[in-house]
């Protein structure tokens, strides 16, 4: 990949990355026809898609799954929970619990046949489609992941 910007050194577990194997990503309008997208997809080996899905549904969503994690105690107290920094000391980790219960925000984002996203993959796929069943939610703390 080639980047116009350059990159700062990065490292992942404890090893630092090759700068030539790393890149910026190129956004795809969500708009594009679907041949385009799939020529896309079998060129770059992936779809960066932005503006794909409602803003508003999107912060609701991250709002709720926030509101579960200061109720556990996970999050800073006296700090706005959108900004989802950790109380000192909680490692957050898959919490695959928080997207599959009470979260009917994440669920309506994710699967509602006529939603952006189920919407979206219909076109790309060129038909109806089924999503998984299951939610992987990862809540991570900053460092190593």
């Amino acid at each position: 990949m080639t980047s116009t910007t350059p990159l700062p050194p990065l490292r992942s577990c404890g090893h630092d990355l090759d700068p030539s194997l790393v890149g910026m990503m190129t956004a795809t309008p969500g708009t594009t026809d679907p041949s385009t997208l799939q020529d896309q997809m079998v060129r770059d080996g992936y779809i960066l898609l932005r503006g794909v899905l409602d803003p508003a549904k999107v912060l609701a969503a991250r709002r709720r799954v926030m509101e579960q994690l200061s109720s556990e105690g996970q999050l800073q107290e006296g700090v706005d929970i959108m900004d989802a920094v950790p109380r000192s000391g909680v490692s957050l980790f898959f919490q695959p619990e928080l997207a599959q219960k009470n979260n009917p925000e994440l669920q309506e984002l994710l699967y509602a046949e006529d939603g952006e996203l189920m919407q979206w993959f219909s076109r790309f796929l060129g038909g109806k489609v089924r999503h998984y069943d299951f939610t992987w939610l990862r809540c991570m703390t900053p460092g190593p992941g």
